[in-house]
């Protein structure tokens, strides 16, 4: 992609062509994706679509709009299980079992992640890098969580 500066009529200011920034934020890019590659802030970038009337996509929390779904209600238990688990200190994060890969994403998370086989462990984790994760689920399926059912107290 090429960034062009366009002159504007009475201005001695050099500016820069924003209309392909907003190509790419309605083609998919996240606004910071954008941004990036002209350079600037998010917030910066936020404020120059927002100028050329772009439609921003909404804040999903749930299903498969958000980045961070799990698949599903029950995966997402087992998830909020396992991280708990972390956090405690009771699961204690490997290098991938499959390369040995143990680095960070540029933004400090680790590149290897807790991976279930089965779902109705959740503390039987295989560590695996985003790679070697991503591999596994092109070649496997993982077994589904058996629905809890909660009973409340005084109900048979």
């Amino acid at each position: 992609m090429e960034i062009t500066n366009v002159e504007h009529p009475g201005d001695n200011v050099l500016r820069k062509n924003y209309q392909s920034a907003v190509k790419l934020y309605n083609g998919g890019l996240s606004i910071a994706k954008v941004a990036k590659r002209f350079r600037i802030t998010r917030q910066a970038m936020f404020r120059a679509l927002r100028r050329r009337g772009v439609k921003f996509r909404g804040k999903s929390l749930y299903g498969k709009a958000n980045s961070f779904y799990r698949g599903t209600l029950a995966s997402a238990r087992v998830h909020n299980i396992t991280e708990a688990a972390i956090k405690r200190g009771d699961l204690i994060p490997e290098p991938c079992q499959v390369c040995g890969n143990d680095g960070k994403f540029q933004d400090g998370r680790r590149e290897v992640q807790s991976h279930h086989d089965n779902y109705n462990e959740p503390l039987e984790v295989t560590w695996l890098c985003q790679k070697c994760h991503f591999g596994w689920h092109v070649e496997n399926k993982a077994i589904p969580e058996i629905e809890q059912k909660t009973i409340k107290i005084g109900e048979k």
